[in-house]
């Protein structure tokens, strides 16, 4: 076991390390591997992919908007002046009304 020199601090160090322990300087090729795995940062935490999966398919959701769409147009109908359109207005209203339970209840049962 010998003392030589670091080449970059000039300090007194033994032969058997592979680093120098007062600059960190590589004394061996051991020690260059030391050195680059301790300056090379750490493997970075790949969050898993995330899958979205879509419950209610789009159809449903169409049927549910075209259901709601028939009942406010049956609502809007319904407040006019003339009496036929209020029988108009209000079977518009109820069907929409219906038919959104309905396609509500499928959708549910499609799914769930």
């Amino acid at each position: 076991m010998g003392i030589v020199y670091c080449a970059s601090c000039e300090g007194k160090v033994s032969d058997m390390l592979d680093v120098c322990p007062h600059c960190g300087h590589p004394l061996s090729a051991a020690g260059i591997d030391k050195v680059l795995a301790a300056k090379s940062p750490p493997p970075a935490i790949v969050p898993p992919e995330v899958q979205t999966i879509e419950k209610t398919s789009k159809t449903w959701k169409g049927a549910q908007l075209i259901s709601v769409a028939v009942a406010v147009i049956g609502l809007m109908t319904a407040f006019s002046s003339d009496p036929a359109a209020l029988a108009v207005g209000t079977t518009m209203f109820m069907f929409g009304i219906v038919m959104f339970i309905v396609f509500k209840i499928i959708a549910w049962w499609h799914h769930g």
